[in-house]
This record gives structure tokens, C-alpha cells and sequence, in this order.
């Protein structure tokens, strides 16, 4: 009797992919920290005071990726991932929609302003963002069909 290789590598991946899960939740969590601390720090002369106005924001994003890898660890089936891959997009796009209404970047001491290409970032994420939010609804859409035969 033979098995197929999807099964093998789906329970050869799956300790592999818990790990990562893990490994993902932890850096959300140091970025929540990273977040609420980086003014202090007075490392990136370009941030504005404006950035406390974007920690809630931020905050709230990274939470949501804690809490969704914390649970991928126990299912990460499609049926339980794709909402919450959606969910982690929505905070994604607040996030991003709230940089570009706060922009707290201040690029007055510098050779170059960079805020047109952070801008065009930031506009550029929005695309993907929802690019990847319809692709992923999409392959959720389609999951019963794919498992069911049809």
C-alpha cells in the first residue's frame, strides 16, 4: 500500500509549521513592544511625535497577529486560516490607511524627501492588501469544491 506524498509532507510540515506559528506570535509581540518604544529610543530622527497617534492602531494590528498564529498552532486549515489571514489584512489596512492620514514622518533634515516614495509605498500596500484579501476570500470561496470532488 502506498500513501501519498501530500499526506506525508502535510504531517512531516505540520511540527514545522506550529514552530512557525510560534516563532510568529513572538514577533508580533516584541514589535507591539518595539512600537511603544521606539520615540523613547530617539533612534529614527524622522519619526514625529505624530507616531504616538498610530501606536493604538499598530497595537491593535499586532494583537490580531498574535492571537491568529496562536491559533493557526492548534488548526490552520483553510476553512479556520483564510478568515483569519482576512481578518489579519483588514488590521493590515487600517494600519496602513492610518500611516498615510497621520504620516508621522518628518524628512526635513534629510538630502532627499522621502515622503513621495513612502507614500507610493503605502498606496502600493493598499493594492496588495486587497489583492491578497480577494485571493484569499477566493480560495476560501472555492475550498469545499476543491475537498468535495466537484
Amino acid at each position: 500500500m502506498t500513501t501519498s506524498s501530500a499526506s506525508t509532507v502535510s504531517r512531516t510540515d505540520r511540527p514545522a509549521k506550529r514552530f512557525g506559528y510560534t516563532i510568529a506570535a513572538a514577533v508580533n509581540g516584541v514589535m507591539i513592544w518595539i512600537a511603544h518604544n521606539i520615540l523613547e529610543w530617539d533612534t529614527f530622527g524622522f519619526l514625529t511625535a505624530e507616531f504616538d497617534r498610530l501606536i493604538p492602531w499598530l497595537t491593535i494590528a499586532f494583537v490580531v497577529g498574535v492571537v491568529l498564529n496562536l491559533l493557526y498552532i492548534w488548526d490552520d486549515s483553510v476553512p479556520f486560516k483564510s478568515p483569519g489571514q482576512i481578518l489579519s489584512a483588514i488590521a493590515g489596512l487600517i494600519v496602513t490607511i492610518q500611516t498615510l492620514v497621520i504620516f508621522p514622518f518628518d524628512f526635513a533634515g534629510y538630502h532627499f524627501d522621502y515622503s513621495v516614495p513612502i507614500r507610493i509605498a503605502l498606496w502600493v500596500s493598499i493594492v496588495g492588501i486587497l489583492i491578497g484579501s480577494f485571493v484569499e476570500a477566493r480560495k476560501l470561496a472555492d475550498h469545499p469544491k476543491r475537498t468535495s470532488g466537484s
